[in-house]
This record gives C-alpha cells, structure tokens and sequence, in this order.
C-alpha cells in the first residue's frame, strides 16, 4: 500500500531550510563530469531552453515509470492497481504545473502534493529571495528550484522504488553551493551543465 503521509519534521525539510543557495555559483568547479558555465544570464537562458524542457520531460516520464513499480510490501498480500497509480502519476503531473488555487480532485495523492508543496515552496521562495537579481530571473530560478524540491522529496519518499535518482543528484549540486542548470548529450551519458 502507497504511504501518502507527509510528515512535515521530516530531516529533509530541515535540510532544505539549511541550504546556503547558490553560494558558490561561479566557482572553480573541479568535476570533468560537468560543464561549468560562469552567469546567470546564461543559466536562465538554459532552463528556459526548449531542450531543457525536452529534458525535464522524459525525467518526469521515467521517475513516473519507476513510481509505477510501487509494489505492496512483501508482508502484504495486496495486488498493486496500476489503473489507480496511472491516475496518481497523471495527477502528479498535473499538481507540479497548477496553481494551488485551482480545484483538483481531493484524493490522497493531491492532497500528499499539496502538503509537500505546502511545506517546500515557502523554503524554496525563501532561498530565491536571498538572491540579489531582478524579478524575471527570480521567477525563472523560482520554477526550477520548487520542481527539484518536490521532486527530489518524492525521490527520497519512494526511494526503494527510484533506480535513478535524478532529481536528488540535481539537489547535491544545490547543497554544494551551485546551480544545475542544462545536460548536454543523451542521458544518461553526457553532462549536467552547472553554474
């Protein structure tokens, strides 16, 4: 059975509200599995590139695939229904790109996205609002930064089932001070583009 319990004094919440974001943004990066580029204005170029997107896309698509496999616990002798977890992705595609005025179906997978949401977006506007740039980069970095938090927090909660942990790979180079912010090359080979 799928756990939808989101537990707001989780130690990844209190990760997050530690995080010194985009501290070393520009620094020397010793990693030759990365690109490094050097300014904002070209890692917001990036994220709001099409192949960025394209990009973004088919990692949602395979963290879906792999939320698929949820299977029940060994102890349980409960069958998985994968129309009911078609329908848990479909609405968690959905819930990452509505406003959380908007009124969506009360099951417990919308509910879970919204208490996520509800505990990571402020931590999230509160790191983009420490940086100093205009308003149109903030919303840009602001869009990115709530995706890899939700993400990377779903990573984290089904991770027996997560083969490929992307999104919590994207929050390490967060939490080292940088800025993920482009891949060039077919992933999984190539490389994470940093700032």
């Amino acid at each position: 059975m799928i756990n939808y319990s989101v537990d707001q004094d989780d130690i990844f919440f209190d990760k997050l509200k530690k995080l010194d974001f985009a501290c070393f943004v520009g620094a020397a990066i010793d990693n030759k599995n990365v690109i490094q580029i050097d300014n904002w204005e070209c890692a917001i170029r990036n994220i709001r590139s099409q192949e960025w997107e394209d990009f973004w896309v088919d990692r949602h698509n395979d963290f879906h695939d792999q939320i698929k496999e949820l299977k029940s616990n060994h102890d349980q002798v409960e069958e998985v229904d994968h129309e009911k977890i078609e329908e848990e992705i479909q609405a968690i595609l959905k819930s990452l790109n509505e406003d959380e005025d908007e009124d969506e179906d009360e099951d417990e997978w919308n509910l879970m996205i919204r208490a996520i949401k509800s505990i990571l977006l402020p931590i999230a506007g509160e790191k983009i609002n420490s940086l100093t740039l205009d308003l149109d980069k903030k919303d840009a970095i602001s869009s990115e930064l709530n995706s890899v938090f939700v993400s990377a927090y779903l990573e984290n909660k089904f991770s027996k089932n997560v083969t490929d942990p992307f999104y919590t790979r994207l929050l390490e180079w967060y939490f080292k001070g940088h800025f993920p912010c482009g891949w060039k090359g077919n992933y999984p080979d190539g490389k994470l583009i940093i700032f």
